[in-house]
């Protein structure tokens, strides 16, 4: 059953590669190729991700990478991949627990006609540090829920994530969206505490435009979870969809509905009901944007070997304030729940997040950044109360090269 789950996640990112490479070439007009490095010199506060005793060191990062852009006339496809290489300065034992990526994305979605578009995502991960990984897989996903952000001690993971989202205009005012996806996280090490998991997602949502800022209409979505530990779940849910253009500058989006579950655990079968719900505010303008985005339901995905309650909430701004510099500002919470009584999960994460950036020339740029995470944890087998901190500046290199 787990290879089984396994290969359909692989067949999900095979079709989101495959959808990019039957793009017709009269879409095409250049192809970028982008060599780069980046240089980061860092401190953390707690190396070990300790309760106490908790250890800081200095850490310095080299990652060179590569990124093919495939520009279109709507869009820009983009295929990175990057391996990290870190040395650290008084505990040299973790220097070859470098982290390796790949992700392919779209700036905005592919447009096949007037009426269809199409938006793939697909990223890879493998790294020991839970406190790296969650850095760089945080980020929503069309399609699926958020990512675990629990902080847990040196175990190296490996995380696959892959999506595809359909929109097609059946008229004037009606929207069809089809969704599918996959999430995959195995522990490579024999002692992790985590259980190795998979996630196959589906959707379908109908919305139909009563003015032209205002649209609601229905959304289905289904799930299945398996883990290692030969435990699995199903789960379906339904809501109402609406979105709203408040003004020139202001949008907002949100979801109500009901998620049910069948679960079979090491102990039997069960059933359970949650509320689910997610929204998002926008506001842009000029060199400035800043969002809400918050969501809530049933999530079997992660560490756990169980679904859970999954509440996540985390507001961004951003804004070019001068020439060649940006600023941003990162917040979020998110609580994990299990669903039996007594709660053998129950973890919650604050994270905040400050940026500053400078571009000295078309091919560098320079970053300064601090990050803060807290951690509580009430009951937990994987996780546990924790604080960790860390402050960055980092140099990055690139240079683009046309090949057509």
């Amino acid at each position: 059953m787990k290879r089984k789950r396994g290969g359909k996640i692989r067949f999900a990112v095979f079709f989101a590669v495959l959808s990019i490479t039957v793009i017709s070439p009269a879409m095409s007009a250049n192809l970028i190729a982008t060599p780069k490095i980046t240089i980061e010199e860092s401190w953390d506060s707690n190396i070990f991700s300790t309760s106490d005793n908790t250890i800081s060191d200095y850490i310095t990062r080299a990652t060179p990478g590569l990124a093919l852009s495939l520009e279109t006339l709507q869009t820009t496809i983009i295929l990175s991949g990057s391996l990290e290489y870190t040395r650290y300065s008084s505990h040299t034992e973790l220097n070859n627990r470098g982290t390796t990526r790949y992700s392919l994305s779209v700036e905005k979605p592919l447009q096949f006609s007037p009426r269809l578009s199409l938006q793939p995502t697909v990223r890879f991960v493998e790294s020991s540090d839970s406190y790296r990984r969650n850095q760089l897989i945080a980020s929503p996903v069309p399609g699926l829920p958020p990512s675990e952000v629990v902080i847990t001690a040196p175990t190296k993971t490996r995380d696959l994530t892959g999506s595809l989202q359909l929109t097609y205009l059946l008229n004037p005012k009606v929207d069809l969206g089809l969704t599918a996806g996959g999430t995959k996280r195995t522990f490579l090490d024999n002692n992790a505490a985590g259980v190795d998991s998979d996630t196959v997602t589906g959707g379908a949502s109908i919305s139909y435009h009563f003015t032209p800022r205002f649209s609601s209409g229905i959304s289905i979505n289904a799930s299945y979870n398996t883990f290692a530990d030969n435990t699995d779940s199903r789960s379906n849910a339904a809501g109402i969809t609406a979105k709203y253009i408040i003004s020139e500058y202001y949008t907002f989006d949100a979801t109500a509905g009901v998620d049910y579950l069948r679960e079979t655990t090491l102990t039997g079968k069960d059933t359970n009901s949650s509320p689910s719900g997610q929204f998002s505010l926008t506001y842009a303008r000029k060199d400035f944007r800043a969002s809400l985005i918050g969501s809530y339901g049933l999530t079997g995905g992660g560490s756990f070997g169980v679904t859970t309650h999954r509440g996540n909430i985390q507001f961004t701004l951003t804004d070019q304030f001068a020439k060649g510099w940006w600023g941003d500002l990162t917040g979020s919470y998110q609580i994990n729940q299990s669903l039996d009584t007594p709660r053998t999960e129950d973890i919650r994460t604050w994270n905040g997040n400050v940026g500053l950036r400078y571009q000295a020339a078309e091919w560098a740029s320079f970053r300064l950044s601090g990050n803060m995470n807290r951690q509580r944890a009430r009951n937990s087998i994987v996780g546990a109360d924790l604080d960790r901190s860390s402050v960055l500046l980092g140099l990055d290199l690139s240079k683009d090269y046309k090949l057509f």
